[in-house]
């Protein structure tokens, strides 16, 4: 099929259909091919291709861009778990065919990244939402590659609660998105997703010598403060801690602690992304009725030398 066909369906599926619009690249395809020649490395741009067909269904739309990268259109494909889920299957079967096909004589690990956009949430011109998926691209490189991330459209200014009462408090956080709406930020998800999540990235991470960071965030309150004030407060300060992490994060809420998942993030990285979640919980005035703990580890093939770091808020 030529690239002007693929182009028009591209076109017709983004502007009437509802699906996500990706764009997939294989971050170290060049030294690869410099490393393992040639030959091998269009062998391992067509196994690519087959394992990302067999991912997709027949009604999908796929095309090559370049040596390197690939757009397709997901028609079947509705919420972000879903594709999250493809995703890790697609970084598992590349891996494992570039393993075959190098004969392991070297070990280089491939960076599999990928950005995408929601449509038609995103819009239904093609040209604009190619161009949102590959800032998502840019994104992923921007933040150290390997992983997947969702344009959002999200043009709403930080609020300001610095100097907030409780009543305003109230009002702030009824006017923030519901925990499974939010489009800025972190993903937002069930405990129950965020745990089948968390093992598949166990599983994943002990594999292929991969990592992860796990957070929580727990909230102590005054014994004496009313339920009602104690969601608000949740809610407010979960709002800031969701808009200080990528949005190819998780996040999740138990009882009174946050839960974060921040797959490829390691030691080096967590003091910068702790202190930054730190700086957004104090901005939330809160006096001395919230005590604030944070927990944090690195899970998955550093787990043989566990990294750990508490803080008080």
């Amino acid at each position: 099929m030529s690239d002007s066909k693929i182009i028009e369906l591209l076109k017709e599926a983004c502007a009437v259909e509802r699906g996500v619009l990706t764009i997939i690249r294989l971050d170290n395809y060049e030294l690869l091919r410099d490393i393992y020649g040639e030959s091998v490395g269009k062998q391992i741009r067509e196994e690519c291709r087959r394992i990302i067909d067999s991912f997709s269904e027949a009604e999908d739309i796929k095309a090559c861009l370049g040596s390197e990268e690939f757009v397709v259109f997901y028609n079947n494909v509705k919420s972000r778990i879903e594709l999250t889920e493809i995703y890790f299957h697609l970084v598992k079967a590349i891996n494992e065919i570039i393993a075959e096909a190098a004969e392991q004589e070297y070990s280089v690990y491939t960076g599999v990244s990928m950005g995408a956009v929601m449509v038609p949430e995103q819009g239904n011109d093609y040209e604009m939402l190619f161009a949102k998926a590959d800032r998502a691209l840019d994104y992923v490189k921007e933040t150290g590659g390997k992983n997947v991330a969702f344009y959002d459209f999200c043009d709403i200014d930080d609020m300001d609660v610095k100097e907030m009462s409780i009543d305003e408090l109230s009002s702030a956080a009824s006017s923030m998105p519901d925990e499974n709406e939010s489009d800025c930020g972190a993903m937002w998800v069930e405990e129950s997703e965020y745990r089948t999540i968390h093992n598949f990235l166990d599983k994943f991470n002990d594999t292929y010598n991969s990592f992860a960071c796990e957070i929580d965030i727990t909230f102590n309150f005054d014994k004496d403060m009313d339920n009602k004030v104690f969601d608000e407060i949740m809610m407010v300060c979960g709002g800031k801690v969701n808009h200080t992490l990528r949005k190819s994060d998780i996040m999740t809420r138990s009882g009174y602690t946050l839960h974060l998942l921040l797959p490829e993030m390691t030691h080096q990285y967590m003091p910068g992304v702790l202190s930054r979640i730190k700086s957004g919980l104090k901005s939330v005035h809160y006096g001395d009725a919230v005590n604030i703990a944070i927990d944090s580890k690195i899970i998955g093939s550093e787990n043989e030398s566990p990294v750990s770091y508490n803080l008080a808020v």
